[in-house]
């Protein structure tokens, strides 16, 4: 359960987030979360897959390309879009999947901001 490997990860923290493919979830010691999140304490990329890939010239820009294309949804009151795209480095096949997705209580300029500094 996500909720006993916040607490199991995380020990004694006044803030922890924890994100799986479906859910997150988030506690913090001060009121307004959205004001205190940073993106860069907080931003993780987790591969899930059986077979290894570095991360070629193909990938990136088909990762760039994604991210560009979801960042409007997201920040068009939609606060979450998914897609995803067909690679193939190397000799086999591969799937690239991409979610975004920003807190409600975040402004629409806030999400933009905040996803335009996880990008780097």
């Amino acid at each position: 359960m996500a909720s006993e490997r916040i607490q199991r990860e995380c020990p004694l923290k006044k803030q922890a987030i924890i994100w799986y493919d479906q859910c997150l979830v988030r506690y913090s010691d001060r009121p307004n979360f959205a004001s205190t999140f940073n993106v860069s304490s907080y931003y993780w990329i987790v591969y899930n897959s059986d077979q290894s890939f570095s991360w070629t010239t193909q990938v990136k820009g088909i990762s760039d390309a994604m991210f560009d294309n979801l960042t409007p949804k997201v920040t068009n009151n939609l606060k979450y879009a998914e897609s995803f795209d067909e690679i193939t480095p190397l000799s086999f096949s591969q799937k690239l999947y991409g979610m975004l997705q920003c807190i409600p209580d975040l402004s629409a300029e806030d999400c933009r901001a905040c996803l335009k500094g996880a990008a780097i």
